[in-house]
């Protein structure tokens, strides 16, 4: 009889959190039996792709738009109860947290993948106070479970660090539907042409990445950057953004649902982030075969795995750093060029490779075997 898994998630609305959720789901072998647990209603999600993956008796879609309730922890043990997976996995600080709650009659195996680094990115997005006691909630969560998955090694020695024993390392990995055609709304814009992809939290850098482009003064013409993103609590800062940086050719197109049309038009990725888990943007990069330009963070430098790799590092403290790699790669850009980078992405970093090695964990888990790190 195929192992019973649980996984639960905030919601179904499309975050780096649920592309790795959905890759695992559906690049199920067989092996196990998926249930998908989202533990607040949102508009635009997800749940007819998942429904025609899993079954309409395979998703649970907790009722309201409040993340916490009483109501809800009963509600999320009444589906447990009725499923009785073997294993339920949490993703994200807010799935993490009913794990506290959890009351089955068989005892599963509780599992969580870390997505950060706790206090490094929690105090940027929340204040030093909630931030910071955000982080002591979670490290007291994670000493409690079976197993902790990190996304990163980077990750995964940061709570090892912390006396998280039970730390596991599976790396983060996508799909990318590379038939989808080049975006055409794209004006202005002089090769070699930059792209960003992400939200625009403090931890993110993305000022210092605009600063920089809209400084850097070229003989024939200024850098082209493609802006995709926006602030996750705060709508304004887009059109903020828009006005400040608006005579340059930075140009802004807000949250997209595909991000590949982009990244097809554009010559290389740029991410300027002083903490990440281990970005699915560059990730996604990768797959389109684009050259990386990346802040010089050990989570970026865990992306160069082979020697010939497309990738060049700055200083994310230090405007004159990125000025300098940006204009050194402006000025050595051949549009003849072929980057290695899909060849990387192929060997370490398809959704595949990703679903197989949690697929692994939770058949090892079951069976007291010992896991391995990806």
């Amino acid at each position: 009889m195929k192992p019973k898994v649980m996984i639960v998630i905030p919601s179904l609305v499309k975050t780096g959190v649920f592309e790795v959720v959905k890759g695992i789901i559906k690049n199920n072998n067989g092996s196990v039996e998926f249930y998908l647990v989202s533990l607040r209603e949102r508009e635009a999600d997800e749940s007819e792709f998942i429904k025609s993956i899993l079954g309409q008796d395979h998703l649970f879609i907790l009722p309201g738009s409040k993340l916490f309730s009483i109501k809800k922890i009963l509600t999320l043990n009444k589906v447990i109860n009725s499923i009785s997976p073997d294993i339920i996995h949490f993703h994200s600080f807010v799935a993490d947290v009913f794990s506290l709650w959890v009351k089955s009659k068989k005892k599963p195996v509780l599992i969580s993948t870390a997505h950060n680094m706790g206090k490094e990115d929690f105090v940027p997005m929340f204040g030093k106070v909630t931030g910071t006691l955000m982080a002591i909630v979670q490290l007291f969560i994670y000493k409690k479970l079976d197993y902790l998955v990190g996304v990163s090694r980077t990750v995964t020695n940061h709570y090892k660090n912390l006396h998280i024993n039970n730390a596991v390392t599976i790396l983060n990995g996508t799909e990318i539907d590379l038939t989808a055609p080049q975006e055409k709304c794209l004006s202005g814009l002089v090769q070699p042409i930059g792209i960003y992809c992400g939200n625009f939290e403090k931890r993110k850098n993305v000022e210092f990445l605009f600063d920089a482009f809209s400084e850097i003064k070229l003989p024939d013409s200024a850098p082209s950057l493609i802006v995709l993103g926006s602030d996750r609590t705060d709508s304004s800062v887009l059109e903020t953004y828009k006005k400040r940086y608006g005579n340059t050719s930075i140009q802004f197109f807000g949250r997209v649902d595909n991000v590949v049309p982009f990244l097809k038009k554009a010559d290389y990725f740029i991410s300027p982030s002083k903490s990440e888990g281990l970005p699915m943007a560059a990730i996604e990069a990768m797959g389109c075969n684009l050259p990386l330009i990346l802040s010089n963070i050990p989570q970026h430098r865990e992306m160069k795995l082979e020697r010939d790799e497309d990738i060049c590092f700055f200083d994310p403290t230090n405007p004159d750093s990125l000025k300098n790699t940006l204009i050194s790669f402006i000025k050595n850009w051949n549009p003849r060029h072929i980057s290695s980078n899909k060849k990387v992405y192929n060997n370490y970093f398809t959704s595949k490779q990703m679903a197989n090695g949690y697929i692994k964990l939770y058949l090892g888990c079951l069976s007291k075997d010992n896991y391995s790190d990806i």
